[in-house]
């Protein structure tokens, strides 16, 4: 047992099991929790040493991450060699598999803590477990991830303070906690939504993010008690959306319900909606309440729901109009304060046989357009690639088949994933597709089948890629203002492509074509200089014939 007044000090990322661990081994260890810093967002060296210097001689340190690179630990291996923090007991938590890490605690005589936290917890494998405190564990782990990514999805909160009171262990009484428990549960079968690829809180608003502003919308709208209508493709995350607006607003103690309009025949989706009364059909061998019945005060999500047919339709408005309906063989009105939220792909609003005007417009009160995951590369350049980097971090620890036997993945093997995805060609493959089966989820599937089956799913990506057909064609080629510079650029398929692009007179108009390209990419840089700039530039052939390293009469020609 340590001093009753030594006070324990850390530091750590937004990772559950970094979390977890923090929150056991100050529970442990007889601890007053002193700062808890967050380093998202911020340089670890400078996270590390607002903490050293708050750290009194017995007190201590706890680092609990997932991963440092050797570039933020650089910076904090100076601040330990001074004789100032010598005496200091600083703690490092992390993956067995990083050695650099180990190495790095062993030049600084930190202490490395092994993280036991490996496998990801999901509510199916909870009820296997033989003890209740195994059960009970495995619970705290599946509620810290869900308050952790509650917290980044609603931005509303400082995520080192989230993590402070997880660790803390803010007292609950039994009913809130089991309550808690339940939702935490709730978040986790629909998938572990967390909406990836968006900025966190501690970031700021350096660029516009498409994510971000779904996050701000979904947290406007939750704070009222509207309607909603989500347009989106399939896999592009309607349903997530829905279940964060329902977690963010003042029902979330309250059912989520969840049906699919395009799943079920209409006799059985208007029983499934609105209940049935005994006798109303052959299989009504006792009265059954329907969904608009058990998500009463809570929030009803219809999926996909331009499929539904014209006569439960015109039923569902009525309710929506009045707050009223009437189960299948009743005779007598039900009401339920329920919360309707619904979604469907584009194309099937604007159908002929789609969705009724007049319930589009009850229903979309409020509104969200998802950008689809081809369009969102475009708008905001980066965010694909930080979407798949934690995608592949879900796959930590999932057991695959290698060198003639089965073995796990370590958070080591997810990393190589993830600098190797980061190498311009597979980026360059990543970005050039256009995601049209089901968006997001056609991407996990690709990862998914890459970190099975190796390199080749990438080759595989290749030979599908419409960038295939064209030399140069994808994103640079994209930019390209010139249009005769993309002509000549653009590989020729067959001997006629070929005959027509030697009658261009290739490399007699490639000089010019090129010049010309070059002066607008000049131009724009200039321009934006401008913008940060107190004194205004203007693009000048001088100026490009002296970058260019050739005279300015060069440049006027082939503008001209």
């Amino acid at each position: 047992m340590n001093d009753s007044l030594a006070k324990l000090h850390i530091l750590l990322d937004s990772r559950e099991p970094s979390v977890s661990f923090a929150r056991n081994f100050y529970r442990s260890g007889g601890y007053l929790l002193g700062e808890v810093e967050h380093i998202r967002g911020i340089t670890f060296a400078e996270r590390f040493k607002i903490l050293l210097e708050r750290c009194a001689i017995q007190d201590e340190i706890l680092i609990s991450v997932h991963y440092l690179s050797e570039e933020q630990l650089g910076p904090a291996l100076l601040l330990l060699q001074s004789k100032k923090y010598e005496n200091l007991k600083i703690s490092l938590a992390t993956y067995g598999c990083f050695t650099h890490l180990r190495k790095w605690c062993f030049d600084t005589g930190c202490q490395f803590l092994p993280n036991p936290y490996k496998k990801r917890i999901h509510p199916k494998n909870i009820y296997g477990d033989k003890t209740a405190q195994n059960e009970s564990e495995h619970l705290e782990r599946i509620w810290v991830q869900y308050r952790l990514i509650l917290a980044i999805i609603s931005r509303s909160e400082m995520l080192g303070d989230v993590c402070r009171q997880l660790i803390s262990g803010d007292a609950l009484d039994e009913q809130t906690i089991d309550h808690e428990y339940e939702r935490a549960l709730r978040y986790f079968e629909l998938g572990e939504p967390d909406m990836a690829g968006g900025s966190y809180f501690c970031e700021g608003e350096t660029v516009a993010n498409c994510i971000d502003e779904l996050r701000y919308r979904i947290n406007k709208i939750a704070a009222t008690d509207f309607n909603v209508l989500i347009k989106g493709e399939s896999g592009s995350g309607k349903e997530t959306a829905a279940w964060a607006i329902h977690e963010l607003s003042s029902r979330r103690d309250k059912p989520f319900l969840v049906i699919n309009c395009a799943g079920l025949p209409d006799e059985l989706l208007e029983s499934e909606m609105f209940g049935y009364r005994k006798g109303s059909h052959n299989q009504a061998y006792h009265d059954a309440p329907g969904l608009l019945d058990t998500a009463d005060g809570g929030t009803l999500f219809l999926d996909e729901l331009p499929d539904m047919s014209p006569r439960i339709q015109a039923k569902l408005l009525r309710f929506i109009e009045t707050g009223e309906y009437r189960p299948l063989g009743g005779s007598v009105n039900r009401y339920s304060d329920t919360r309707i939220i619904a979604a469907g792909q584009p194309a099937r609003f604007d159908a002929v046989d789609g969705l009724r005007s007049d319930l589009k417009n009850r229903i979309g009160q409020l509104d969200i357009d998802i950008v689809p995951l081809r369009q969102l590369e475009r708008a905001c350049p980066g965010t694909l690639y930080k979407i798949a980097f934690i995608l592949l971090e879900r796959y930590t620890w999932t057991t695959i088949y290698h060198a003639n036997k089965p073995r796990q993945l370590t958070p080591g093997d997810i990393k190589k994933f993830q600098d190797e995805l980061a190498l311009p060609h597979n980026l360059q493959l990543l970005t050039s597709q256009e995601w049209k089966e089901s968006n997001i989820r056609e991407l996990n599937n690709f990862l998914r089948k890459w970190t099975v089956f190796g390199d080749g799913e990438f080759k595989v990506l290749a030979r599908e890629s419409p960038a295939q057909n064209t030399a140069l064609e994808g994103h640079w080629l994209s930019s390209v203002p010139d249009d005769e510079l993309k002509k000549l650029l653009v590989l020729p398929k067959n001997r006629r492509e070929l005959k027509d692009l030697f009658a261009r007179k290739p490399l007699q108009n490639i000089k010019k074509a090129y010049i010309r390209y070059i002066f607008e990419v000049y131009s724009r840089i200039v321009e934006q200089e401008n913008v940060t700039s107190d004194m205004v530039h203007k693009p000048t052939q001088k100026e490009l014939a002296m970058l260019m390293g050739v005279t300015e009469n060069t440049i006027s020609r082939h503008l001209n």
